[in-house]
């Protein structure tokens, strides 16, 4: 057992600590370039580097540094790490301006959770593969870090296994968090073959006790009060669903679930319970996606997407 099994690769203290050993060591310059990529300014020092730090912000970053550019310019560098939690994007605006750079460091199933597309402008996305990569070319011989390095190496690999098993239908072996490698190697897998217009909206990601989720909204902005959404479920082992939901106040949300029903099962609405006054958002339409492989279940995702943007431009007849 190594230090990397020891601590737990899970702790993000683990790869924190790794990068600013790296910011502080013999090349910080080139770590940085790495970290920032190709179109980043050209990078005379790092100074400063510090973790949870507060970066012009309240809310503190996970480490933070101050790059100096050519012509006594400088910028801030922000990094925000994780391995198997939960990002979102107002947790990365909230933590740098929009003049400095920041960087997401997703070494676990986060890193299936997030693409360049979904960060905001001035932040870049950097997953295992690359981070191990930019290890890998720093070890100088550190046994230490050669160990961390083909940890976050195998990460990298057991991800690619996962994409790949999700599309060949076969189960998915298990990480830390039991079947949560194969939700989210599943989900991103919808997300890459999912025709939706990226400007029309976004998808969401967070987890719960019963699960993963994978959420897109329809048209959430035009009806305040009320809306619809579709929500890719994870749910124990390898059982996933695909939902229709609903939400409004308790006056109106019965009426918008059955005609959601009746609208996506041609004018038959399901059969379901009453709901108590206090529920604010329920299922109108739900389906297994077991036997479904993942470009299947993105085919439905923009289908259902597609039918509910005509559903939700007529919600004002429910005066919600």
């Amino acid at each position: 057992m190594d230090w990397v099994q020891a601590v737990g690769y899970q702790h993000e203290v683990v790869h924190t600590g790794v990068l600013e050993h790296l910011l502080n060591g013999e090349s910080p310059v080139t770590v940085a370039q790495a970290l920032l990529g190709d179109e980043a300014p050209a990078i005379l020092s790092v100074e400063a580097c510090e973790r949870e730090k507060q970066v012009r912000r309240r809310r503190p970053i996970d480490l933070a540094a101050i790059l100096r550019l050519p012509a006594d310019r400088t910028f801030r560098l922000g990094v925000e790490v994780k391995v198997d939690s939960r990002w979102t994007y107002t947790q990365l605006t909230s933590t740098i301006d929009d003049g400095d750079a920041g960087v997401l460091l997703a070494v676990g199933c986060t890193a299936l959770a997030a693409t360049q597309s979904d960060l905001p402008p001035n932040w870049r996305f950097v997953g295992p593969a690359e981070w191990a990569t930019i290890v890998e070319a720093h070890t100088n011989g550190d046994e230490a870090l050669t160990a961390y390095a083909r940890h976050v190496r195998d990460e990298a690999k057991s991800h690619e296994r996962a994409r790949d098993a999700v599309n060949a239908g076969r189960p998915v072996e298990q990480l830390r968090k039991g079947s949560a490698l194969g939700h989210w190697a599943y989900f991103c897998e919808v997300v890459a073959h999912s025709a939706l217009d990226p400007s029309s909206g976004s998808w969401e990601r967070k987890t719960l006790i019963s699960g993963p989720l994978l959420t897109r909204w329809i048209d959430r902005d035009d009806a305040p009060d009320c809306g619809v959404y579709i929500e890719l479920m994870g749910h124990e082992g390898e059982d996933r669903e695909l939902c229709v939901k609903c939400w409004a106040d308790s006056d109106s949300l019965e009426a918008l679930r059955d005609r959601v029903s009746r609208c996506l099962d041609n004018g038959a609405a399901r059969p379901c319970r009453r709901l108590r006054r206090t529920t604010k958002s329920c299922t109108a339409w739900s389906i297994t996606l077991r036997d479904k492989r993942p470009q299947d279940a993105a085919s439905l995702c923009d289908e259902l997407v597609s039918r509910l943007q005509v559903i939700s431009l007529t919600l004002t007849d429910l005066q919600c």
